[in-house]
């Protein structure tokens, strides 16, 4: 269809901000993926000791809690993808913003393990996966050649800004108003924020506006300008819009039918399950190494500046190198920062894991973002992103469990640490002999 016969929809915003709006998208995508931090394992793991003792709970139980709300939230994902599809990302935005809120202060309420799960649930689904599927979207709808680079922007500040700072804030916010009013705190903040940023400033893909991605200016100059060259050329063949950017369009039917879908998605799946398995028990896993609570809280600090530089360089990169690299690396990473994690002893070794962690993080962030919209287009990324999310979303519920009950089987968490720590390490092998997926070879 050409761009004449598009049906465009008028903004005074994006108007306002000429052929610039994909930065704005930058700042507010940036800024909701700061919000999710109350439904992500960086701020649950600092509530964990004060609701395990408040409860009553064992280790193994809140792990299962919350492996149960994590995996039952996921399932929505999808759906969330679909109709992020279809809605577009300013009203899907505005109702998770306004849910979420709630979720966090039904937190503060929560007497027993069921209620806890039912939480769970909600800022798990609400917090983690939609808030933070819908802002990485939003961004990757508005930038495609530079797409690696902005969302490397985009990691860097979110880095710093959430997990280095959140933890902290909690870490001192739980001893002033204790855990049960902080949850409500965290919620008010995300609902009093997001709901009138996502109103604003959130936006569907840029040609429903006339735009182009990246900043390229209007739809209709970019034909006339193609028009012209043309004719100069001698040529005469009529343009349309799809001619003006280059990428593939994958459906999700077309995706899940090549093994390098799948194979990607095991390695993100492996930074998504252990990655939270550890970061979920990280204050205990401190402890049982002679190291104090408060030591491990201010761990995400380091770690957060070493993911968001790794973040910002690893986006650069993936624009000029094969992603697979990039991803056996992390891997490999992976696999060294757990066998770290098994003997560090010293503040020295264990700043050496902090770095590890942010290393891999930061490849992790990067290549979650940017890999699905890289390598199967825009049109359905909504659909695509949350069905990958959704077995993401599944790992991170699941490592928690694994690892608080080798904790408690073993009075360790060596055993089961090094155990998991084989599959990244087979994977980052695997991940070596990818191939590109192109959609004439699916037919």
């Amino acid at each position: 269809m050409n761009a004449s016969e598009q049906p465009q929809i008028q903004s005074r915003m994006v108007d306002y901000f000429s052929g610039r709006y994909g930065w704005v998208i930058l700042v507010v995508g940036t800024l909701g993926l700061i919000m999710s931090g109350p439904g992500q394992t960086y701020a649950v793991s600092i509530f964990l000791e004060s609701i395990i003792a408040d409860l009553e709970l064992n280790r193994t139980t809140i792990s299962l809690m919350y492996t149960i709300g994590t995996v039952s939230g996921s399932f929505l994902l999808p759906f969330i993808g679909r109709q992020l599809d279809v809605r577009g990302p300013r009203i899907m935005m505005m109702i998770t913003a306004v849910l979420f809120g709630l979720a966090c202060t039904y937190m503060g309420w929560v007497q027993n393990a069921a209620m806890l799960a039912i939480g769970f649930i909600g800022i798990r689904l609400l917090g983690q996966g939609s808030t933070s599927l819908i802002s990485r979207q939003i961004v990757n709808l508005w930038w495609v050649e530079r797409r690696g680079m902005i969302l490397g922007m985009m990691i860097f500040a979110a880095s710093i800004l959430g997990p280095g700072i959140l933890p902290r804030f909690i870490n001192w916010l739980i001893p002033l108003v204790g855990w049960r009013l902080a949850y409500p705190i965290l919620g008010g903040i995300v609902a009093a924020v997001m709901l009138p940023v996502a109103y604003l400033f959130y936006r569907g893909r840029p040609e429903q506006y006339g735009q182009l991605p990246d900043g390229r200016g209007s739809i209709e100059d970019a034909l006339e300008a193609q028009k012209a060259k043309q004719e100069a050329a001698g040529g005469a063949n009529e343009l349309a819009e799809e001619d003006l950017v280059e990428e593939e369009n994958w459906t999700l039917a077309q995706v899940t039918r090549t093994w390098t879908f799948w194979l990607i998605l095991l390695g993100i799946v492996s930074f998504d399950m252990l990655g939270t398995g550890i970061s979920f028990h990280i204050v205990s896993i401190f402890i049982d190494k002679g190291f104090s609570a408060d030591l491990a809280a201010n761990y995400f600090l380091p770690m957060s500046i070493v993911t968001a530089v790794i973040g910002l360089i690893s986006g650069v990169m993936i624009d000029r190198v094969e992603p697979k690299y990039l991803l056996s690396l992390g891997l490999f990473i992976q696999f060294a920062s757990y066998l770290m994690a098994t003997v560090m002893a010293t503040p020295a070794m264990a700043l050496m894991f902090v770095i590890l962690r942010g290393l891999n993080g930061g490849l992790a962030r990067t290549l979650s973002n940017v890999l699905w919209p890289k390598y199967y287009g825009r049109s359905n990324l909504g659909v695509i992103s949350g069905f990958a999310t959704t077995f993401g979303v599944i790992g991170s519920g699941i490592g928690p469990l694994i690892y608080g009950f080798g904790r408690d089987i073993s009075t360790s968490y060596t055993p089961v640490i090094l155990i998991s720590s084989i599959f990244p390490l087979v994977l980052g092998v695997l991940v070596l002999f990818l191939k590109k997926p192109s959609l004439k070879d699916v037919g």
